[in-house]
């Protein structure tokens, strides 16, 4: 975990300047309820969402992690005469920063009389004893303590044998390039290629407002607050599956793939997919799920067939295109393998060994399975923490309409 400092002007709640951040990598921390609607309008989260999401939690006593392309992570506020629970709340905190890159954290970014030195070195210690996290921190601070932060920062990481490094930068003046997150970097974090570089700069839509700039904003807030999700109606799995196999079937077609569907009662395959050009024919098996974060498989998915994709469909709400994701099956049966071995692995809520089970599952974000674990690197050995970070939220997004499949 490296940290940046970013000195920000001393104003009360209210005034937010977000950052640019990475989609599917990051996550902004926020202290329980003191800005909710601050940091959602300015990173157009869905506050009605959020802030029940607050309220219906016990928020005085854990951290929240609330996921979308970027995630909220709500912490309970923390008087200073409490500061033990920042330690608490710390660990908490770096077990949603398993599959996170980087971290917009917030919590400092206005001090009424002094900086809380005891508490901010708890929270550093924390952070960096966590040799498994690797993230970029956007560290906000009051302007009126950047030095001593500064400082304290320099003192934490010696006390904790650390490369004596961090970066500063004031808010106006900063750019964050494609290199700065392999500066002095040590061990390297698996990067996937295909994100854009970070950039740390000023959100370019905050500008000087004019007459047509405030009118869009003011209508941006009553959207944010009055609109609401249309979910699919409650249909069966059978009907879900058929409308799932459908749905891909006119999409191969429309592709100008020739393409039908198996003879019913066959197991291993739902449809059998041939190139325009007759070069190429694999059959696939279609999962559907409405609405939904995983998709069931079985033990004998584990075992890879030589030629079959796997074609992953999934309805939202009844608007939107469905997603659909074709994965070939050498890796499903890596991924639901090696995500039953980390399940399997960690202790159940009672600190016990789980019991086994003939289901697999195919997860949207494989942190889920550490959610409940401070330290999950106390029960997984480091091939599975790595399968962890680089098959949480987004890893299934160079598969969406992964096409090239059935032309190579």
């Amino acid at each position: 975990m490296k940290i940046t400092l970013r000195k920000v002007e001393s104003v009360p709640i209210g005034h937010f300047r977000p950052v640019r951040l990475v989609p599917s990598r990051s996550a902004v921390s926020v202290s329980g309820l003191a800005d909710v609607y601050t940091v959602c309008q300015q990173y157009n989260f869905n506050y009605i969402e959020i802030n029940d999401r607050i309220f219906r939690g016990d928020y005085k006593r854990r951290v929240i992690l609330i996921r979308d392309s970027i995630n909220y992570i709500s912490v309970p506020p923390v008087p200073p005469s409490n500061s033990d629970s920042f330690t608490e709340y710390a660990e908490q905190l770096c077990s949603c920063l398993i599959s996170t890159e980087y971290l917009h954290f917030t919590h400092f970014k206005y001090l009424r009389t002094s900086l809380l030195a005891e508490s901010i070195k708890k929270i550093l210690n924390v952070f960096l004893r966590k040799d498994l996290i690797h993230c970029e921190v956007c560290w906000d601070i009051d302007e009126n303590f950047f030095d001593e932060m500064s400082k304290l920062l320099k003192l934490s990481l010696i006390e904790n044998n650390k490369p004596e490094f961090f970066a500063s930068y004031d808010e106006e003046g900063f750019e964050w390039n494609g290199d700065y997150h392999r500066r002095e970097s040590g061990v390297g974090f698996p990067y996937r290629q295909h994100n854009p570089p970070p950039q740390l700069i000023n959100n370019p839509q905050v500008q000087p407002e004019n007459d047509e700039s405030r009118d869009y904003r003011l209508l941006r807030r009553v959207e944010m607050v009055t609109r609401r999700d249309d979910p699919l109606p409650n249909i069966g799995s059978v009907a879900a599956g058929n409308a799932g196999e459908f749905y891909a079937l006119q999409i191969f077609i429309r592709r100008g793939f020739v393409a039908g569907k198996a003879p019913e009662g066959t197991s291993r395959y739902d449809l059998l997919v041939m190139s325009g050009d007759a070069c190429t024919f694999k059959p696939v098996q279609v999962k559907t799920i409405t609405d939904g974060r995983h998709w069931i498989l079985g033990r004998t998915h584990e075992e890879a067939i030589d030629n079959l994709i796997f074609c992953f469909v999934k309805f939202t709400r009844i608007d939107d295109l469905p997603k659909l994701y074709l994965i070939p099956a050498s890796v499903v049966s890596h991924v639901i393998t090696m995500g039953h071995q980390i399940y399997m692995t960690l202790p159940n809520r009672q600190g016990g060994i789980r019991r086994g089970s003939s289901l697999r599952t195919l997860e949207s974000d494989f942190s889920v399975l550490v959610n409940n674990f401070n330290s999950p690197e106390e029960y997984l050995n480091e091939d599975q923490m790595i399968f962890i970070r680089t098959h949480s939220w987004g890893w299934l997004d160079d598969y969406e309409n992964n096409f090239d499949l059935f032309t190579a």
